[in-house]
C-alpha cells in the first residue's frame, strides 16, 4: 500500500507512475506527463508527505530523466528536512532535480546542510556544476578533483573536469590543457561513447594525436558500421580546426591493427584494415596473417597479380587511420536515411563540367535553405541556432543580411528608458550592421555575457583566418570565390563595432537565484549567447535587448525585463550622424532589416550629390509606397523630396533647356526615377481622393516651390506628363484641376489645409 487512508491519492499516484514509466521522449508525451504531474501536485499538495519515499524516489528519477525536473523538485520538497540533511537516495535525487531546473539558491542551501563527510562523487559533481554556473571555476575544478578521487575510472567525471579546466584557462592554452589531460587513465577509454569521442578529439586539438589514434581505431574495428559516423565526425572536426600533417602510425600491433589496404579483387574495389586474428571479422577487416593479406603486402602500388584463380590489383597500402576514414565515409554514404547529413557526389575530371556540377548542387542546397530562411513560423533566434549554434555571430549576420530571410518587426514593448542593457549575438550584430553601436554605449551601460563574448571572439578569429574563404553563387550564373582579404575588407566596419563590444562592454556573473520554470524550457531553442543573456537578465534584474519579438515577449512574461528595442533604436538613430545612419537605411532597403527611418533622412538623401544616395532614395520610396495615411501628408513630404532632387539634377547638368538631357553623359536617370517614385507614392494614399486629384495637388506644390524657376517647372511638367501616359491617367482631368489648386495654393502661401483639400476634392468630383 502507498498510504493507508487515502485511496484517491494512491490511485492518482499510481497513474502518474505508469505514465512516467511509459514516457517515450516525444513532445506530446512530455507535455502530457507535465500536465498530469502538475494536476497531481495541485490536487494532493497537502498530502505529499504521505507518499512512500521508495516509490516517490523511483517516480522522481523517472521525471528527471523525462526532463521535468521542476516537477520532481515540487514533489520532493516537503520530504527533505530543513537542516542536518543526510544524503539519502531521495536527497540525491532532489539535488539532481535542483541542478537540472537551475534552482541554484535552493541547491546552495541544501548542499550547505549536508555534512561533507558524507558526500559522494555525485554530490561533488553537482556542487561543481553550481560553481560553474556562478563562474567560480577554481571551486568547480576543486569539487571535481574530489569526485575523481572517489571514482578515478569514471569517464563522465573526467570529461566534465577537462571541460571545466578548458573554460578556466581557455582553449588556446595547450600546455595547461595537456598537463590536465595527462592525468586521465587510459582505462576510461575502454568502450566507445559520445563523451569519449569528445575527449579524444580534444587530445588531437592539443597535438596528442598518437594517444587518441589507438583508441579511435580500437573502437572503430570493433564495429565499423556503428562507429563510422562518430569516427568521421572526428575527421571533419580536425579538418575544421585546421589541423594538418597528423603523425599517422604505420601500424599499431599492440592493439592488433596493422596496415590499411585498397585493392581490386576481380574488378571489385575493396578497402580493408589488416587486423589480428583476435578481432571480430567483417566486410571491412582482413586478417593480417591471411594468405590474401600476405600476397597484397608483397605487391607495389598499381601492380597486378593473381591470387588463386582471381585477378587482384593493389592500389595502395596506407596507415590504418586513413583507411578507417575511407571506410567510414563509404559506410555513411550508403546510409540513405533522413538522419544522415553526409552527402557525396562524383564530379568530372573536366574543369568546366566539375564547376557546373558543383554549381547545380549549390543551387539545390541554396533553394532548400531559402525556404527555411523565408519561413515566417520560426522565431529568428531559433533559426540562428539551427544554422550554426557554435558561431552565433555568423548565423546572426546571415539571417539579418540575406535578402530572402524573413526579419520580424522589432519588439515595441518593454522597458523604454534602460540605464543598463544586456546584449546578445543578434542585437550586437544588428547594432554593428546599422552603425548604432557607439550611440548605445553613449546612452547606456552595456553588459555582455561571458558566453557571448566568447562567441564574438570566435567569429573575429574565424573571419581573420588567412585560410578562410567563401564560395557563393552569382545571380547570372557561375560560382564566385570571395577571398579572406575581400571578406576582411567587406566586414571591416562590422569588425570594428564588435571589437568595441569586447573592449567597452562589461561582463557580469549571474546572481545565485532559483530560476523560473518557463525560461528553462526554451533554453534548448537558443544558442549559448542568447540563453545566457536571457538567464543573466532574470538573475540580475537587467533589461535584455532582444530583437526577436517572440523571445522578447516570452521573456517579458517569464519574470524577465525586455527592452523596447524599436523605441531605443529610434533614439539611437537620432543621436548618430547621417553618414553612419545610412548603413541602416541601406540594410533596410536591400535586405529588409527593420530600421527607424525619418522624413529627415529622405531629405538628406535628396540633398546628397552622390549617385549612390539618389539610387538609395529611389529604392527606399519603391520599398515603402504605402507609408502615408493621407494625401496632404504624402504631398507635404514627397513634393519636398521631388523639388530637392530636381534642383540638384538640374544643377548637375542632367537637364538642359527645361527638358531631359538625353544625350548628356551626366543624365543617368536616377533623379527621374526619384521623381516618378514620388508620383507613384502620392497616388497610393487610401483616403478617397482620385488619382488625378492627388497628382494634380502634388504638381501644384512642386510648381509653387519653383515659382521663380520656370525651367525647373517645365521639367516637372514634362516628367509628370510622361508619368500620366505611363499610368493611363486622365491628362484632361489633371489640367482641369491644376489651375484652381495652384490659385488656392498661391493664396494660402504654402501647403493646403486638409479641410480645404477635401472641399476642393468635393468640387472636382462635382
Amino acid at each position: 500500500m502507498l498510504v493507508k487512508s487515502d485511496r484517491l491519492l494512491e490511485r492518482d499516484f499510481s497513474l502518474l507512475e505508469l505514465q512516467a514509466m511509459a514516457f517515450d521522449r516525444n513532445l506530446p508525451a512530455h507535455r502530457d506527463l507535465e500536465q498530469t504531474a502538475k494536476l497531481f501536485i495541485k490536487t494532493h499538495h497537502e498530502s505529499l508527505q504521505k507518499i512512500n519515499p521508495v516509490r516517490l524516489h523511483v517516480l522522481c528519477e523517472s521525471l528527471v530523466q523525462a526532463g521535468v525536473s521542476h516537477i520532481a523538485c515540487d514533489l520532493l520538497r516537503k520530504q527533505i528536512p530543513k537542516e542536518d540533511i543526510w544524503p539519502s537516495p531521495l536527497v540525491q535525487c532532489y539535488l539532481l532535480a535542483l541542478e537540472n531546473s537551475h534552482q541554484l539558491a535552493t541547491l546552495n542551501t541544501v548542499l550547505s546542510e549536508i555534512d561533507e563527510t558524507f558526500w559522494d562523487e555525485n554530490i561533488y559533481r553537482i556542487a561543481a556544476r553550481k560553481f560553474e554556473l556562478e563562474r567560480k571555476f577554481d571551486l568547480a575544478i576543486e569539487q571535481m578533483s574530489l569526485a575523481i578521487d572517489l571514482r578515478p575510472d569514471s569517464l563522465a567525471l573526467w570529461h566534465y573536469s577537462i571541460y571545466l579546466h578548458i573554460r578556466k584557462v581557455g582553449k588556446d592554452n595547450i600546455n595547461s590543457i595537456s598537463a590536465k589531460m595527462a592525468e586521465m587513465p587510459e582505462s576510461i577509454f575502454e568502450k566507445s561513447s559520445d563523451i569519449g569521442y569528445q575527449l579524444l578529439a580534444q587530445l588531437i586539438y592539443i597535438n596528442e594525436f598518437k594517444r587518441a589514434e589507438k583508441h579511435l581505431l580500437k573502437w572503430f574495428v570493433q564495429n565499423p558500421e556503428q562507429e563510422a559516423k562518430s569516427f568521421l565526425n572526428i575527421a571533419f572536426s580536425v579538418s575544421i580546426h585546421g589541423i594538418k600533417d597528423l603523425p599517422y602510425s604505420k601500424e599499431l600491433p599492440e592493439i592488433g591493427i596493422f596496415r590499411g589496404v585498397r585493392y581490386s579483387f576481380e574488378g571489385q574495389k575493396c578497402t580493408q584494415l589488416l587486423v589480428g586474428s583476435t578481432l571480430n571479422k567483417n566486410l571491412y577487416l582482413l586478417e593480417h596473417e591471411s594468405e590474401l593479406a600476405k600476397k597484397l603486402l608483397t605487391l607495389n602500388p598499381q601492380e597486378e597479380s593473381v591470387f588463386g584463380l582471381s585477378d587482384i590489383t593493389l592500389n595502395e597500402v596506407e596507415p590504418p587511420f586513413l583507411t578507417a576514414h575511407k571506410i567510414a565515409l563509404e559506410v555513411c554514404l550508403r546510409d540513405r536515411s533522413e538522419k544522415n547529413i553526409i552527402y557525396g557526389f562524383t564530379i568530372s575530371n573536366d574543369t568546366n563540367q566539375a564547376i557546373t556540377t558543383i554549381e547545380n548542387k549549390m543551387r539545390r542546397l541554396s533553394a532548400a535553405d531559402d525556404d527555411f530562411l523565408a519561413d515566417h513560423s520560426f522565431p529568428l533566434y531559433f533559426k540562428g541556432k539551427q544554422r550554426d549554434e557554435f558561431n552565433s555571430i555568423k548565423s546572426a549576420l546571415q539571417l539579418l543580411t540575406h535578402e530572402i530571410s524573413f526579419k520580424p518587426e522589432l519588439p515595441e514593448f518593454g522597458y523604454d528608458t534602460p540605464e543598463t542593457v544586456i546584449v546578445d549575438p543578434y542585437s550586437i550584430s544588428y547594432l554593428a550592421l546599422t552603425g548604432l553601436s557607439q550611440a548605445l554605449f553613449n546612452k547606456c551601460k552595456v553588459v555582455i555575457t561571458h558566453e557571448t563574448r566568447e562567441l564574438v571572439q570566435i567569429w573575429l578569429d574565424h573571419i581573420n583566418n588567412d585560410d578562410y574563404f567563401s564560395i557563393g553563387l552569382l545571380p547570372e550564373g557561375g560560382i564566385q570565390k570571395i577571398t579572406a582579404e575581400d571578406i576582411r575588407h567587406q566586414t571591416s566596419f562590422i569588425q570594428d563595432a564588435l571589437k568595441t563590444f569586447l573592449s567597452e562592454a562589461i561582463s557580469l556573473t549571474p546572481n545565485t537565484v532559483d530560476y523560473p520554470e518557463m525560461p528553462l524550457k526554451f533554453v534548448e531553442f537558443l544558442d549559448l549567447g542568447c540563453s545566457s543573456s536571457m538567464l543573466l537578465s532574470i538573475a540580475n534584474d537587467i533589461p535584455w535587448l532582444c530583437i526577436d519579438p517572440f523571445f522578447a515577449g516570452f521573456h517579458q512574461h517569464s519574470q524577465g525585463i525586455s527592452v523596447n528595442s524599436k523605441l531605443l533604436f529610434a533614439q539611437l538613430s537620432q543621436e548618430t550622424s547621417f553618414e553612419i545612419r545610412k548603413r541602416g537605411i541601406y540594410s533596410h532597403v536591400y535586405t529588409g532589416l527593420p530600421f527607424p527611418i525619418t522624413y529627415s533622412d529622405t531629405y538628406q538623401l535628396a540633398l546628397s550629390s552622390e549617385d549612390s544616395d539618389t539610387i538609395l532614395l529611389s529604392e527606399l520610396l519603391k520599398k515603402s509606397p504605402n507609408v502615408f495615411q493621407s494625401t496632404p501628408e504624402a504631398v507635404e513630404v514627397l513634393h519636398k523630396i521631388a523639388v530637392i532632387s530636381l534642383y540638384h539634377g538640374f544643377r548637375d547638368g542632367q537637364f538642359k533647356e527645361g527638358l531631359r538631357a538625353d544625350g548628356s553623359p551626366k543624365n543617368n536617370g536616377f533623379v527621374e526615377r526619384v521623381f516618378f517614385r514620388c508620383c507613384y507614392s502620392v497616388m497610393q494614399c487610401k483616403d478617397g481622393s482620385s488619382a488625378e486629384f492627388k497628382l494634380a495637388l502634388f504638381l501644384a506644390h512642386v510648381r509653387h516651390s519653383f515659382y521663380d524657376l520656370p525651367k525647373l517647372t517645365d521639367i516637372a511638367y514634362h516628367l509628370v506628363a510622361r508619368f500620366i501616359l505611363g499610368h493611363f491617367l486622365s491628362l484632361d482631368e489633371i489640367n482641369r484641376l491644376l489651375p484652381s489648386l495652384c490659385e488656392q495654393l498661391e493664396k494660402e502661401g504654402g501647403l493646403l489645409l486638409k479641410e480645404s483639400l477635401m472641399g476642393k476634392q468635393d468640387n472636382s468630383d462635382e
